[in-house]
């Protein structure tokens, strides 16, 4: 039984190794049950032992990715104390860093299936659970402050979200990609900085 499983697990491993590579290759639209069976090197008969079709591995590793990142966010707002050490940004932006870890901890799949040739729907499902987490997120922060918002609550939430988004974006497509470290510290530096703060115009010193 055991050596079934491992089998079972090294063919997982060749699989998704496969579809990395053909997503880079082709995009996940093009993929084909053909084409993972070749580059993991099993025939067809044994990938069918693992999915149905090509649509199903597809929802599996979607709803795969989902559950997992739904759990790390869950059990980051149960752990969630607003009072402590709230000056201390690696206590205060813990979210975001647990997505940040998430993303590393499976970088090259991660890449290629949250890419532009990767799976959109899975895209769009991550971006409306980070917004559902948000919210949850300031309602605990709510419950322990008098909010006073510079802008309504609504536009601030959404500037942050696509933000986080945008950054996370630009580094999956870097060639050569920043540390895990080094997305963290850009995330809280757009925090505290503005704009023109983080691009150094705001130091431009102008004659006249």
């Amino acid at each position: 039984m055991m050596k079934n499983n491992l089998k079972y697990q090294k063919t997982e491993r060749a699989i998704k190794q496969a579809v990395i590579k053909l997503i880079n290759l082709e995009g996940l639209s093009k993929v084909t049950v053909q084409q993972i069976s070749a580059y993991a090197n099993i025939n067809r008969t044994t990938f069918y032992r693992h999915y149905l079709d090509n649509p199903d591995l597809t929802a599996k590793y979607r709803v795969h990715m989902i559950e997992s990142l739904q759990e790390i966010i869950d059990q980051e707002l149960i752990a969630t104390n607003p009072q402590q050490n709230p000056g201390n940004p690696a206590t205060l932006f813990p979210l975001f860093q647990q997505i940040i870890d998430f993303v590393a901890a499976d970088w090259e799949f991660n890449r290629a299936w949250l890419g532009s040739h990767g799976d959109q729907e899975t895209i769009s499902k991550v971006v409306s659970l980070i917004d559902h987490s948000l919210k949850k997120k300031l309602g605990q922060v709510q419950e322990q402050y008098d909010l006073h918002p510079t802008i309504p609550m609504a536009f601030a939430q959404e500037l942050i979200v696509s933000q986080l988004w945008s950054i996370v974006k630009i580094w999956l497509r870097q060639a050569h990609p920043l540390s895990k470290d080094e997305i963290i510290d850009i995330l809280i530096k757009t925090r505290y900085s503005s704009p023109f703060e983080l691009t150094g115009v705001s130091n431009i010193k102008f004659n006249g």
